[in-house]
């Protein structure tokens, strides 16, 4: 993405995010909260310790949010240029290396401000994890990411070389595709990487969840009981997963500590996000905001890149296989099967890396090219 061209696309996505929550909020079915004075609840000392951890972590997530954007944003205006050049070499696996590698940068970048928060979370007795398990949980994680970007990566780079002014639009549908698949499948596959998942043993409990459920009309088939104590003191529920892989899935902690009514309460809560489709309000708030941005990023680019039609890559390296338009003279396109470029009338060749040939094959090809209908073919990174 051009450097002119970043600044805009920013303010497209916001002004796109903005417009789909406003477009896709719930219009009925709202209540307004009861009041409730949290001292009836909570000691002084509670409520002030409660503030005070709160802030801080609310900094700390923000400044987390602000690294992450300062490294794209250092990748984008200042791009390593010899890694740069090794991957462009293999256009599709280098998509992937480069997608997998900045999911990773990412996550080293963030580590020190996520261990504070949890060494904060471990003071105030949140945090129950050790370190070692919690490391372990960090290097899944991310290897997840790496491929999950790594795929995103290649794919990205597969639909440009094939849809080369329009990618953007299947792409759209791609992540619309993928995000359905992570919904009805991370259940299933990713979470028991995590935790350890049972159902909940036949009784009140779970009779009326799945009757609170069904009253609600949301269609879950299972309620589970997840281990959360061995990371957190923390009691919650949720609703996840998608067609036969929708479940309740709620906290050992809340189960353990809590009365009947007040799980019930959480419970119902978590079912309104399902029965109001919280979750695919917010992922079409996504796909909205990257859509306009990206489309505005290609409407609105001060310069188009030369489109190569054999490798269909805009980052080809050749100096003499490129046109603005993408179209090629007989005579110089890349060979498709040694990959080099034949300089016209000439034994010698230039490889696909933009290796200049030799000064006498160089004069021949100028030569040449002076009685040539061909206009010379010039590139721009």
């Amino acid at each position: 993405m051009g450097r002119s061209r970043l600044p805009l696309a920013i303010v497209v996505a916001v002004a796109a995010a903005a417009a789909a929550t406003f477009l896709l909020r719930p219009r009925s079915g709202l209540i307004e909260p009861a009041p409730v004075d949290a001292q009836q609840y909570f000691t002084a000392f509670q409520l002030d310790r409660a503030a005070d951890f709160r802030g801080l972590q609310r900094v700390l997530g923000l400044a987390g949010l602000g690294v992450g954007v300062v490294t794209l944003a250092v990748l984008v205006w200042r791009p390593p240029r010899g890694v740069m050049r090794r991957l462009e070499s293999r256009p599709l696996l280098g998509a992937a290396a480069a997608g997998a590698g900045i999911s990773v940068l990412l996550v080293v970048t963030d580590l020190p401000i996520r261990a504070w928060m949890r060494e904060r979370a471990l003071d105030v007795g949140l945090a129950t994890q050790p370190w070692p398990d919690w490391a372990l949980d960090v290097v899944k994680a991310a290897g997840i990411g790496a491929v999950t970007a790594g795929v995103g990566g290649l794919a990205a780079v597969a639909l440009i070389r094939r849809f080369p002014r329009n990618w953007w639009a299947p792409a759209a549908a791609l992540v619309i595709a993928y995000g359905a698949i992570t919904i009805w499948l991370y259940p299933v596959v990713i979470d028991p990487l995590f935790n350890r998942f049972e159902p909940l043993r036949e009784g009140p409990l779970r009779e009326n969840v799945l009757e609170l459920a069904d009253r609600a009309g949301v269609d879950v088939g299972e309620v589970y009981r997840v281990d959360a104590s061995r990371r957190t003191s923390a009691a919650n529920a949720y609703v996840n997963g998608l067609g036969p892989s929708k479940r309740v899935v709620l906290y050992d902690t809340l189960i353990d500590r809590f009365p009947h009514d007040e799980v019930m309460v959480v419970v119902a809560h978590e079912l309104g996000h399902q029965k109001h489709d919280d979750l695919l309000r917010g992922r079409s708030r996504k796909v909205a905001a990257a859509a306009a941005a990206t489309a505005t990023t290609i409407a609105s680019g001060s310069r188009e890149r030369p489109i190569c039609r054999h490798c269909r890559s805009p980052t080809c390296a050749s100096p003499c296989s490129q046109t603005s338009t993408g179209t090629f003279p007989p005579s110089r396109r890349c060979s498709p099967t040694s990959r080099t470029l034949p300089w016209r009338r000439s034994g010698a060749s230039a490889t696909s890396s933009g290796t200049a040939p030799s000064p006498t094959a160089a004069s021949s090809w100028r030569a040449t090219t002076a009685t040539s209908p061909w206009p010379a073919i010039t590139t721009s990174s």
